[in-house]
C-alpha cells in the first residue's frame, strides 16, 4: 500500500497486530518492503523488534533478505539482534539471508558485517547454509570473496539434511568461477577429508556441468 497512508494509520493500530496466516506482525510485513519510515513509526509505537513470525524469522532477517538497507539500519539502531538464531528448518540469520538472496547486494553484506554479523554461524539443521555456502550456491563471487577475506570457513560443515558445502553447492549449480576461487582458497570438498571432491563431482555430473567435472 501507499507508505504515506500507512504512516497516517499507524497511530491507530496495535503495533504488534498479527497479520495473515504466517503469524507475522505488521513489522514483519513492512520490513520486506521499502517503507522504512513506517517501520520506524511502528517501532516507536511499541512494535516488538526481535519477535519471530510462525516461520521463526525476525523482521531483520526478512529485511536483509529483501535488500532493504534503510530498514536494516533502522532495525539495528533500535536494538534488533543481528545474530538472532535462525529457524531449525531452512532458517537463515540476517547475514545468511542476505547472502542467499538471488539479487544479493554486496553493500548489504558489508553493512551487516560492519554492524557485527557473525560470518561463521553454522548452517541450520535442515536446508540451512552458512553465509559462504549461500553465496557459493547463488554464484555471488564478490560476496564470497569478501566473506573469505573476513575469515569465513571455506570448508564449513553443511546442514545435516539437504545441506551443501560451499564447493558442492557451487559445483551443483555449475559456478565454474566460484569453484576455481574456492579451490584457490583451500576448499577440500569433504569437510572431514575422507572423500575428496567425490560429492561435488557427482552433483556437477548429475546437472551436466562437464567443465566443472573436468576441473575437479
Amino acid at each position: 500500500g501507499n507508505a504515506e497512508v500507512i504512516e497516517l494509520v499507524v497511530p491507530t493500530l496495535d503495533p504488534n497486530l498479527l497479520k495473515g496466516a504466517a503469524g507475522g506482525r505488521l513489522l514483519h510485513h513492512i520490513a520486506r518492503k521499502s517503507h522504512f519510515k513506517v517501520a520506524e513509526k511502528l517501532i516507536q509505537a511499541g512494535a516488538e523488534i526481535n519477535i519471530s513470525n510462525f516461520s521463526l524469522r525476525t523482521p531483520l532477517q526478512l529485511a536483509a533478505e529483501m535488500d532493504q538497507l534503510d530498514t536494516v539500519n533502522i532495525l539495528l539502531d533500535h536494538g534488533a539482534q543481528i545474530n538472532a538464531s535462525a529457524a531449525t528448518e531452512r532458517g537463515r540469520t540476517a547475514l545468511q539471508a542476505a547472502a542467499s538472496s538471488e539479487d544479493a547486494n554486496l553493500t548489504m553484506i558489508e553493512l551487516l558485517l560492519s554492524r557485527g554479523a557473525e560470518v561463521n554461524t553454522p548452517a541450520a539443521g535442515e536446508g540451512g547454509v552458512t553465509a559462504l555456502q549461500a553465496a557459493a550456491i547463488r554464484g555471488h563471487i564478490n560476496i564470497a570473496l569478501l566473506l573469505i577475506e573476513r575469515k569465513a570457513a571455506v570448508n564449513a560443515t553443511p546442514a545435516l539434511k539437504d545441506g551443501r558445502t560451499a564447493i558442492d553447492g557451487a559445483a551443483e549449480h555449475g559456478r565454474l568461477d566460484m569453484v576455481q576461487m574456492l579451490l584457490n582458497a583451500g576448499a577440500i570438498g569433504d569437510p572431514f577429508g575422507q572423500h575428496g571432491f567425490k560429492n561435488a563431482i557427482k552433483l556437477a555430473r548429475e546437472n551436466r556441468h562437464t567443465v566443472v567435472v573436468d576441473l575437479l
